[in-house]
């Protein structure tokens, strides 16, 4: 399998263990978000940050090649696993979604960890696990 790690920035070391443990099972991540090279300096975390986000433009353009990035990583996967929130998480960016849909239309193999967050997770072809656990355990 080569999978895509799709979640929020903010928990990108928490998705580096399971991109690793995906390793030791034989299989390949190509998410480079995981690197934590998608940043535009230290605090990229904080999208409030006058250094790259603009109030009335958003993110400043210096971040299109991440984006540009991640759709190749995304093409090169066959399979997408999206890390759910539940729904009294709040995020600003969703970008997460964005990935979640490129590989939709891609036709590439979806895996929702944790509780359905749209419409979209709940197509037939949507494979849901409640945890990263109950999903390696398959």
């Amino acid at each position: 399998m080569k999978a895509y790690i799709a979640a929020r920035y903010d928990r990108r070391e928490e998705m580096c263990g399971y991109a690793q443990q995906l390793r030791e099972l034989g299989h390949t991540v190509t998410s480079q978000w995981l690197l934590g090279t998608h940043q535009l300096h230290d605090n990229a975390h904080k999208v409030d940050n006058p250094e790259w986000y603009h109030p009335d433009e958003g993110i400043t353009m210096d971040a299109a090649p991440f984006a540009m990035e991640d759709i190749l990583d995304i093409d090169a996967a066959d399979t997408l696993i999206f890390f759910s929130e539940p729904p009294d998480v709040y995020s600003k960016r969703g970008g997460r979604h964005v990935e979640y849909g490129i590989a939709l239309a891609l036709g590439i193999r979806l895996v929702v960890i944790g509780p359905r967050e749209n419409v979209f997770h709940c197509l037939p072809q949507v494979e849901r696990y409640d945890n990263w656990d109950e999903y390696v355990g398959c």
